[in-house]
């Protein structure tokens, strides 16, 4: 049974953050000096949202949801110079996509664009969010298409 996600979605939000200038934190080892960064923008949890996939999120602002996605090989960190600017009117969520940042990895995963669109709309689901706004960069940015 295949899920009308469109239908939580208010607007696409293609959003080349070419301009970003990447913080090193996004790159950081330790988990620890990781937390601690992004703590002072929001609230950094984890969600089971598929089987044995664990996302890490953060969440920071208030008014409609926009879900910010990173690119392959990065974590939500990426985006940690843009946030405080989207927050002010939107609650933004960061996620790390399966198998990226601190989210869980499954070694039996083939990490195709279905199995991304997969944990993405569980995500929506698990959190019921309504009328959300995708905002992903360049490299993502057919993945937000096929949801």
């Amino acid at each position: 049974m295949r899920v009308n996600i469109k239908s939580h979605f208010k607007n696409l939000l293609l959003v080349v953050f070419a301009v970003l200038s990447v913080n090193q934190t996004a790159f950081a080892g330790n988990i620890d000096d990781t937390k601690e960064s992004l703590s002072a923008i929001g609230q950094v949890s984890e969600i089971q949202v598929d089987g044995n996939i664990t996302l890490r999120y953060l969440k920071s602002g208030q008014g409609e949801p926009l879900i910010l996605l990173h690119t392959i090989r990065t974590q939500l960190d990426y985006f940690q110079d843009v946030i405080p600017t989207i927050a002010k009117n939107h609650t933004v969520y960061a996620l790390d996509l399966p198998g990226h940042g601190y989210s869980s990895i499954d070694t039996t995963a083939s990490y195709d664009e279905p199995y991304f669109r997969k944990a993405v709309i569980s995500f929506i689901e698990k959190k019921d969010l309504k009328n959300v706004t995708l905002g992903a960069n360049l490299q993502i940015g057919f993945f937000p298409h096929a949801l």
